[in-house]
């Protein structure tokens, strides 16, 4: 899609999403932003057409209902701005449960960053009925598993991916599973589906279990 006007400032913005605002979808987010940003009175570059909105990426799209220590977001600026101006005007604006953690400047490039990996925190296991001794077999099961598939349903379709080769490391650290996910274009896990795979072997229901999404490592 076009956009108008030059880039003359790009920026990464970090985030964070928890509470009740874990259950914001992805479109409200996108929504929320946009927004904000022009009660922020930001100089954002915007896209061309009919109905032009803010030119602005999510590095990764969090899943409904999870916690988020990590979101970053990039933003392309027709003005030169401070970062810190930025962040100090948007963080006024977030709404309860999410706040600015930083702002910094990126390349002006059109290319944006990657994620490579992101780390999530599974907890309350045990609260829901799982004893550690069942959640430790569970879990080093899981992580030792050469091939773990899964199914994905969309609207119009439903298919098979393997998700093993994704899962960097899986652990327990006293009651909470800690997962690093490696970013790979044949299928990366979801901490959802590794939570209920987890409780489907515990006998437990994953209703009571918390996702937190803690570090993401980033890369041009």
């Amino acid at each position: 899609m076009g956009a108008t006007g030059e880039i003359r400032q790009k920026l990464g913005l970090e985030f964070e999403k928890e509470g009740w605002a874990r259950y914001y979808s992805h479109h409200d987010l996108m929504r929320f932003f946009e927004r904000a940003m022009r009660r922020a009175d930001l100089p954002v570059r915007l896209t061309s057409g009919f109905n032009p909105k803010p030119r602005m990426v999510f590095l990764t799209a969090l899943g409904l209902g999870v916690n988020s220590k990590c979101e970053h977001l990039e933003i392309e600026f027709t003005q030169p701005i401070a970062p810190e101006e930025v962040a100090g005007r948007l963080d006024k604006l977030m709404l309860p449960g999410m706040r600015v953690i930083d702002s910094t400047r990126l390349p002006k490039r059109r290319k944006g960053r990657q994620v490579e990996s992101v780390t999530y925190e599974l907890g309350g296991f045990t609260c829901a009925g799982a004893s550690s001794e069942d959640l430790e077999t569970v879990v080093n099961g899981i992580a030792a598993a050469q091939t773990l598939k899964v199914q994905r349903f969309s609207k119009k379709s439903q298919r098979t991916v393997e998700i093993a080769p994704s899962i960097e490391s899986l652990r327990i650290e006293g009651d909470i599973v800690q997962m690093v996910i490696r970013n790979l274009p044949g299928g990366m896990a979801r901490p959802d589906e590794i939570t209920k795979m987890i409780c489907q072997q515990c006998g437990i229901l994953p209703s009571g279990i918390s996702i937190t999404k803690r570090n993401c490592q980033i890369a041009w």
